[in-house]
Order: C-alpha cells, then structure tokens, then sequence
C-alpha cells in the first residue's frame, strides 16, 4: 500500500508470498561435441576458492564479507560467511552449534554465535552427495555490534575454544556514485558465442553497466567472448571452481546438485561484493533476460514503479518466467544465431507446472540468495514482490526440459503457445550491435 492506501498496480495482488518454489529437475547446459584442453584455459584475473575446515562436521568456506548496511538496523553489523556445510539426513539442520571466532577486534578474538540461514528449502532433497555426507548452501551470519572494530579475519568453528579456518573479512567498495544496474550470471562448459553477444548487447541496451560472470571450466570458444567483453570493460570474470577435491571437473560429468549448489553462492559472492556499487542487481541464467513490456530500459521501469509505489523501501522485484522452446515454430526470416528475434512463440500462461521466476533486487534488502529468488531478507526490508507480467517477464530460451516429468508433455505444449512479438522493438538496435561484437571477434557473419 501507498501512503494514499493504493494497491501498487505494477504488483501481482495478493501473490507475494504464494508462488511454491519446487525442485525441478535440471539439465545441464553443456555442450557434449566438443573436447576441452585443461591445458587451454584462460587464466582470469579475479579468481576465488574454498577453505576447508577441519572440524568433527565438514564444511567449505567460500568468502566472507563485513556487513553493516542500515537495512540489518541501526545498532546491528555482522560478518556474511558464505558456506556449504553438511548436513547429516535431508530436513535435520547440522548437529551442535557453530561459533564464530572474529580475529582483530581485541587481543583475543571475539567469539559469538552464529545465526544459521539455509538457503532453500528445509525438506528439499536438493543437496550434494559427497565423502557420502550430503552438503547444503549457508550463509553464517556472525553478528556484532555496529560500533565494534571491524574484523580482520574469521573462523568457523562447532567448538569456541578451538579453530580451524582462518578467512579474511571483506570490506565491500563504497563508491562514491552507485551505477544502476549489473546482472550477474554464472557459465559452465560451453555457452555458444552468439547466446552470450545477444544477451550482453540486450542488456547494454537495457541500462545495465556491468555484466559479471562467474565462471567453471569454459571451453575455448566461450572464453574468447567472456575475455573480449572483459578487455572492452563491460563485463568482469570471476573464476569460481568446485571445493571438492577429486570430483569430475568437466560439466558433462558433473550431476546436477553439483552445478546448482555452486550457482547459489556464486550469486551471493556476486550480491555482496557489490552491495554497495549498484542500485539493482539482476540475476539470470546465460539463456534467459528480463524484458520490460511496457519501457525502454530497466531505469524507467524501475522508476515507474517504485513511484507508483509511493515510497522507496529496499525490495527484491520476482519476473515470472515464459518460455520460449526450440522445438516451437520459429521465424524463419530472422537471423539463426538472435534467438529473442527467431523464437517469437511462447509457452502460454496458465499450465499446470511449478511457478519459475528471476528477480532484479536492491541488495539492501537481501541477506541470502536461492537461485530464483532472495530467500533470507534483512530486516528493514520488503519481502518479494511480484512484478505484473503487463509490466515485464523473463524470457526463457531453452530447450523443452519437461519430458523429465512427464512423457509426451513437450509436444503437448505446441497445443498451447501464444505469440510474443516484445523484442521486435530491439531489432533495430540490437542487430548492428551483435554485427560489430562478431566482426570484432572474428566469427561468421549474423544472417
């Protein structure tokens, strides 16, 4: 409600909290024709890994980040550590508590214990299998007063007597200006070139000034676009590998807990890394982009709504999610390689499947991210809102990944399709941009 007690009309009504977040099954992304040389790969400048902890309970620790943004409270900071920790049976939190061990605030370090946010759902069977141990995505939060002296390191420990990881705090950039928008992403194996033009060249025309890429293993082919976006300064590479010691390195060998588990703290990295740099983050898969329906760029749309809104208040904003499969009629008159032009045919609102959404957030407003959604919100915060599909979607293309659940419901879905001619509007843009980006990279000609 608005200060004049107007329903927010850009807003789904009544539908904030009833969309069900449903496991579904996963296919990889990765390309199977092709052969990846270990010895190829690029080497990025930004680049972070995992500490292991050696402890009674595994855990990997990913990052950490000092956190005293004025959505957790006036009086409130906190130490975000990002980890996968196991987890003894499905639906059973890990044994015992765990302490935090906050070096550089007094001679000796200042032990608290720490808050426990999962990120999903409790009972979802949706966790990593490894050393037999099943694994799930934490975010540890060691909380503080705000006028105590910043930490310098910190450990985890189920023990408050002793230690066995040391990981630096990060103290995220607070510039000066915050730019609008970035979108963060995560890539594996092999994402076609001209996917990746298309969506980068979408998203500059969109009003995003940063597009950043956490990456595992990419073939030679995406590499040479991600390394060309880098030196142009559009986009920034963070390569982002497994935490498990011998386990498949390759995608195609990957099992799909394995990707997923990864993406969500690839996402939350991203989240806190650049909390303070931007006003909205936006986060997708490689093969999706949400689309306004009724602005030019991300900038009025966000403007659009947060005034008829009537008040600013730190939000995450959910996209619902059409598809656009490959095996749906296609335009044959436009260009092969510019699939938001090729694949003007939709899967229609209203079947009976799990609801999927993306979100654009402020990060003030966020403590954890899920995959499709913020999943812990900090206080002072908004939860999800869910965003009108007269007002913006999220485009989706991919092959039909729904013969998983159910035979047949593929070709059923040809049945039920509806016509969406929304990007027709960028082509006049967007074609000249992709031409230059192939032409600079040397590919074959768009057409």
């Amino acid at each position: 409600m608005n200060s004049q007690g107007t329903k927010f009309s850009y807003l789904e009504e009544g539908e904030d909290d009833k969309i069900s977040i449903e496991p579904l099954k996963f296919e990889a992304q990765s390309e199977t024709n092709y052969t990846f040389d270990e010895n190829f790969a690029a080497r990025w400048p930004s680049s972070i890994s995992w500490q292991k902890t050696k402890d009674s309970i595994e855990m990997y620790i990913l990052s950490a980040f000092y956190d005293d943004r004025p959505s957790l409270g006036s009086r409130t900071a906190a130490v975000q550590v990002l980890a996968l920790s196991e987890q003894p049976s499905v639906g059973v939190p890990a044994q015992g508590d765990i302490y935090c061990h906050l070096w550089g605030t007094s001679q000796k370090p200042l032990v608290v214990k720490a808050q426990r946010n999962l990120l999903g759902i409790e009972r979802m069977k949706r966790y990593l299998t490894f050393h037999n141990k099943g694994f799930r995505s934490y975010i540890w939060s060691c909380k503080i007063k705000r006028d105590t002296k910043i930490p310098v390191f910190v450990s985890i420990s189920y023990r408050t007597n002793i230690t066995t990881s040391f990981m630096p705090v990060q103290i995220p950039t607070k510039p000066k200006v915050k730019q609008e928008f970035a979108v963060c992403q995560r890539y594996f194996g092999h994402v076609d070139p001209y996917l990746i033009i298309e969506m980068m060249e979408l998203y500059k025309i969109l009003g995003v000034s940063k597009s950043i890429i956490y990456i595992t293993n990419l073939s030679p082919e995406t590499s040479k676009v991600l390394l060309h976006y880098s030196q142009e300064g559009f986009m920034e590479v963070v390569d982002f590998q497994t935490p498990f010691e011998n386990y498949p390195r390759f995608p195609p060998m990957h099992k799909p807990n394995h990707i997923r588990i990864l993406q969500v703290h690839s996402y939350n990295d991203c989240m806190y890394r650049n909390m303070y740099k931007y006003k909205h983050i936006i986060f997708t898969d490689p093969d999706e982009i949400i689309i306004p329906m009724q602005h030019a760029t991300y900038s009025d749309m966000m403007k659009e709504m947060k005034l008829d809104l009537g008040f600013d208040v730190p939000t995450p904003y959910l996209f619902k999610n059409v598809f656009f499969f490959q095996h749906f009629p296609q335009e044959e008159s436009e260009p092969a390689q510019v699939r938001s032009l090729r694949f003007q045919t939709r899967l229609a609102p209203g079947n009976p499947f799990p609801a999927v959404i993306k979100v654009i957030l402020d990060p003030m407003s966020c403590l954890g991210l899920h995959i499709h959604r913020c999943w812990v919100h900090t206080r002072l915060a908004k939860h999800n809102s869910i965003v009108k599909p007269s007002v913006a979607l999220s485009f989706h293309y991919r092959k039909c990944h729904f013969e998983l659940e159910e035979q047949g419901k593929c070709e059923q879905f040809l049945n039920e399709t509806i016509r969406e001619t929304a990007m027709v509007s960028f082509k006049e843009k967007l074609l000249p941009a992709m031409q230059q980006q192939v032409d600079a990279l040397g590919l074959a000609p768009i057409g």
